[in-house]
């Protein structure tokens, strides 16, 4: 725990910020009606009221205990992973910007559609966007990996978009906010392109400067396997990779403060 908490602080702060809201309103019997409401429930006459702020706390709130595990658990399963490949900053930004822009779509679907009686709690769109996020990322480490130090089974990609597909349609399951979990897989995408580019960018010109060693490619399809031209390619990754250990462990502690600095 001490090292998940070392090495995912926002993911743990999240969890944990969701399980002290529920407690704290299941005590205080503000999970239903005009409670959930007064606690930041995001409904259309929230923003209506210019009661913006409930983008944010409806994203901490959640309707019942199974509710509240099934999102904790898919936090800690994706929210571990994008934490330690985007880093702290970049998946705060994609979570937060997921969940809130996804409920700005939510109130600009549901307002168009006439349903106003309505609202939503739960962290599940800012999910949406961070899967958004990790389903894009694989796809584009997998054709050429450059922030990952090999690129990802086809299996890893296939089991990802297997697992969305399969929420999406949950969705549209009654009593699921669909149109939640949409805004937060669409806003997701908007800002985790970007974000993940920008870190690509800035990763290939470590590799590009021997900074960093370059990352070992996928293996080619069957129809067009060489198994020389593979090992080739993957001997010349794992020779820089050594390389660069080596000129790891001989720099001087100067030396590695002017690496970091330049990243």
């Amino acid at each position: 725990m001490k090292e998940h908490l070392l090495r995912h602080p926002i993911t743990c702060l999240i969890a944990t910020a969701c399980v002290v809201v529920f407690v704290v309103l299941e005590l205080l019997g503000m999970t239903k009606g005009y409670g959930a409401y007064n606690a930041g429930i995001l409904t259309p006459q929230a923003i209506a009221d210019g009661r913006y702020y409930t983008l944010l706390s409806s994203m901490f709130m959640h309707g019942d205990l199974m509710h509240l595990g099934c999102n904790m658990v898919t936090l800690c399963y994706v929210g571990f992973v994008l934490e330690d490949i985007l880093g702290h900053a970049r998946f705060a930004i994609v979570y937060f910007f997921a969940g809130i822009v996804g409920g700005l779509i939510w109130y600009g679907i549901v307002t168009a559609t006439g349903q106003v009686n309505t609202g939503v709690v739960g962290a599940s769109g800012a999910l949406f966007g961070l899967f958004g996020t990790y389903f894009y990322l694989l796809v584009r480490e997998r054709q050429s990996p450059v922030v990952l130090m090999s690129a990802p089974r086809l299996e890893d990609v296939r089991g990802v978009a297997s697992l969305l597909a399969v929420n999406i349609v949950i969705g549209f399951a009654p009593g699921i906010s669909m149109e939640g979990h949409l805004g937060g897989l669409l806003a997701g995408l908007v800002v985790g392109i970007p974000v993940y580019e920008l870190l690509r960018r800035t990763v290939q010109g470590e590799i590009d400067a021997g900074l960093q060693p370059p990352s070992i490619p996928a293996p080619a399809s069957e129809s067009e396997f060489d198994f020389d031209d593979l090992q080739a390619s993957q001997d010349a990754a794992m020779a820089a990779q050594e390389e660069f250990a080596r000129r790891w462990e001989e720099a001087t502690p100067a030396e590695r403060a002017a690496w970091h600095e330049q990243r």
